[in-house]
């Protein structure tokens, strides 16, 4: 009986058990949800954006112009939240809204340029090209082909040609959302800004050019550190320029960003691993999963990022040589505790997989 009653209460809807909500309920909602927002709390934003979200589905539900805005606002928080609701949310935001604004609105165009890089980041390359289009033909209609959201779907393009490796037409779109980036530069535009940065310098990595993809690591970076320092593309821009730095023969910023992501593991618990944050040899990266080969080592991590006193203890599938090559040239970070440099910088037995 009592499971009977569980599921019973799961199938009514809300209202079967309150009363409708008012519009001032809705109205403190989000609220709550501007102030987790402004202040990056993601979590909590999400939770807001969808209790918000479910009231307004009771207020409005035959008022696309007032339900519409407040579906978009839970797309953007469950998209900031890696939640995978943002993208089918995004769907239900586009279809309100042009239900109230026409198709072809001018309002629809950050919500395209948004669910194009949530559709790209849950590998869905179909509809990210139909975002995409669909945006560049309001931008093109609304004039707004100097705009940040022309930078965006700019950007949106490049990454959809590099996933289907036509990578000159990725690296020439990349190129021209950076450009038109660099005129619309705002504190409002965070984390897109960022975002845009970021991904310029990715591209523009992988396609071996380095010296356009540091400053666009490092302006990422530096927006990053001043609005969210604990954003996990902190680390990874942190461990990419240290390839960056490595190709360029720059060992000092090398050095830096190999210490600040070791920094910012160990601040957060992370900071338990002795591999390579790059090996120039490729060899080691865990990416691959084809395994050649294996070996164990004792070495002493240096501040340098630099192996030291390296030993074979055992190998498998390489050479004693090869495999002590790999460690040498490969940057390591050493070890901290609490932010602090540990003394003992001994690594006994650090087991290594080769591919």
């Amino acid at each position: 009986m009592r499971t009977m009653i569980i599921i019973l209460a799961l199938m009514l809807p809300y209202g079967a058990w309150a009363d409708t909500p008012s519009a001032s309920e809705l109205d403190k909602t989000l609220k709550s949800y501007r102030e987790s927002s402004a202040l990056l709390h993601k979590a909590d934003s999400f939770i807001y954006a969808r209790r918000a979200y479910m009231i307004a589905r009771q207020l409005y539900e035959d008022k696309p112009e007032e339900l519409g805005p407040i579906a978009y606002t839970y797309a953007l928080a469950a998209a900031r939240y890696q939640e995978p609701v943002a993208l089918e949310q995004y769907e239900i935001a586009l279809k309100l809204l042009k239900e109230a604004n026409g198709t072809d609105s001018q309002k629809l165009v950050p919500i395209l340029t948004d669910a194009a890089d949530e559709a790209i980041h849950r590998r869905e390359p179909e509809k990210a090209y139909t975002f995409t289009k669909n945006a560049q033909y309001l931008i093109e209609l609304h004039d707004l082909s100097n705009s940040f959201y022309a930078a965006r779907t700019q950007m949106a393009l490049a990454r959809q040609y590099w996933n289907s490796d036509e990578k000159e037409r990725a690296v020439r779109h990349a190129g021209i959302a950076k450009q038109l980036a660099a005129r619309h530069y705002h504190e409002t535009n965070y984390p897109n800004h960022a975002n845009l940065l970021y991904w310029h310098g990715q591209i523009m990595r992988w396609h071996g050019d380095y010296i356009e993809s540091e400053p666009s690591y490092e302006k990422a970076l530096s927006i990053l550190l001043k609005r969210e320092p604990r954003s996990r593309k902190v680390l990874s821009i942190h461990k990419h320029m240290v390839a960056v730095s490595h190709h360029l023969a720059n060992q000092e910023r090398l050095t830096y960003h190999c210490i600040e992501a070791e920094k910012w593991k160990n601040v957060r618990g992370m900071s338990y691993y002795h591999w390579p944050v790059f090996d120039p040899s490729g060899q080691t990266e865990q990416m691959q999963r084809v395994r050649k080969g294996q070996f164990i080592a004792s070495f002493t991590r240096g501040a340098d990022c630099k192996a030291r006193n390296v030993v074979i203890l055992k190998a498998k599938g390489i050479t004693n040589e090869e495999a002590r090559l790999i460690l040498a040239n490969a940057y390591i970070p050493p070890k901290f505790q609490n932010g602090t440099l540990l003394s003992d910088q001994l690594v006994d037995q650090g087991h290594f997989n080769v591919y």
